[in-house]
């Protein structure tokens, strides 16, 4: 076991990390706002063949599910079934369009940033599970990361202007053995009459969690062309990020490029760590104007997307050890980790007012650790349904 080194950081707030989470229950509760421009009968609606520049946002009371899973063996990851180090992870998030958190994001920061077109709340669920590179060793090796589980829920807010998105998000949860994470993996293996971990007893103790994240987004124009008649588009989301708590300090730069059908009216396919935009309009795809409408009578879209991530670490708890336990199992974390991941998403519209996405990708990281002697990979898995009602 071997004696942690500690990084102190200083705390850096964007403008408005002060805001939001703080609206309570009239921000939390979904409501329908009239459109500019529309009648008082008919909130959004469209006249015959009409097609606004920016189409109607709280034309319904909209509510976007995502369940995730991500994990780093099969069935998920065809070429690997290997447990170790980001194992497994699973989460629920909802989210829905919120006119009173847009109000009061609005009178807030309107002087400074100017009006929003939309606001977002959004609830999230999920639990973490970390391991090192050999389940059957026990004690495990003080040279490889440690057990560590992690049990979350948290809430967050999303502003939208124009091509820019802001996403707030506030964590509270466990690290140690109260988040589970031996009763899961064991469990699981049980189930699968696979080889049962033997570390578990030495996992990192029990703390309190405390993270507070910051991402703010950027969709740029789309290259619009034609493939065998069929009008598709090419785009890309940069993104920067910025998180500070006692699980992880760190801050990213993001670049996504994706290239498909019908896009989304959304800022890219959502994670786990990554929640989907709930700002746009939930069940059409963008309006690009000219000659190329993107097909406004397909229920369907589809596309492929490469993002690449670059990111400074400067406190993980589930590699640097516990916060307020020395000693703590632990190894040296590597201060910068580059992310590559590459995925597909396909969406169906059907019914007029649900909308169902299958996102699939597989994950490639550079080492998070010194001591690491085994690349790493694993697949993540989103299934979102929107339903307006």
């Amino acid at each position: 076991m071997q004696e942690r080194c500690r990084r102190d950081g200083g705390l850096i707030r964007p403008v408005w990390l002060a805001l939001a989470l703080s609206f309570g229950a009239g921000v939390a509760v979904p409501a329908t706002a009239q459109v500019a421009g529309a009648s008082d009968g008919a909130p959004g609606a469209l006249g015959a063949g009409e097609r606004p520049d920016v189409f109607p946002y709280y034309e319904n009371h909209n509510v976007q599910v995502s369940l995730h899973w991500e994990n780093d063996s099969s069935p998920f990851k065809p070429w690997g079934n290997k447990d170790r180090y980001y194992t497994n992870a699973t989460g629920i998030t909802a989210a829905w369009p919120s006119p009173k958190a847009k109000d009061a994001l609005d009178g807030l920061l309107g002087e400074w940033l100017g009006p929003s077109d939309a606001a977002a709340f959004g609830l999230v669920f999920a639990h973490e599970i970390y391991t090192p590179n050999d389940l059957l060793a026990d004690p495990p090796d003080p040279m490889d990361r440690p057990y560590a589980a992690y049990l979350h829920g948290g809430a967050y807010i999303q502003r939208q202007e124009g091509r820019h998105l802001d996403h707030l998000q506030l964590d509270l949860g466990v690290v140690g053995p109260s988040a589970q994470g031996k009763g899961v993996q064991v469990g699981i293996h049980d189930f699968f009459a696979g080889d049962d971990p033997m570390g578990w007893d030495s996992q990192l103790g029990d703390e309190v969690a405390v993270q507070l994240g910051y991402r703010h987004k950027v969709r740029l124009d789309p290259w619009v062309f034609d493939v065998a008649g069929t009008p598709t588009a090419l785009q890309l989301i940069p993104a920067a990020e910025l998180n500070l708590g006692t699980v992880r300090r760190n801050v990213a730069g993001t670049g996504l490029l994706r290239w498909g059908v019908n896009l989304p009216d959304d800022f890219g396919p959502g994670r786990l760590h990554d929640p989907a935009s709930a700002t746009g309009h939930p069940r059409r795809p963008m309006n690009l104007g000219g000659d190329h409408p993107l097909g406004l009578d397909s229920p369907w879209s589809v596309y492929g997307f490469v993002r690449g991530t670059a990111r400074y670490v400067e406190w993980n708890t589930f590699l640097e050890g516990s916060n307020w336990r020395n000693p703590s199992p632990s190894v040296s974390a590597e201060p910068w980790v580059g992310e590559l991941e590459t995925g597909v998403s396909l969406a169906y519209r059907f019914a007029h007012k649900h909308r169902l996405e299958f996102i699939y990708s597989n994950v490639w990281l550079t080492r998070t650790f010194e001591e690491q002697d085994n690349e790493h990979n694993y697949a993540s898995l989103t299934l979102q349904w929107t339903c307006a009602f």
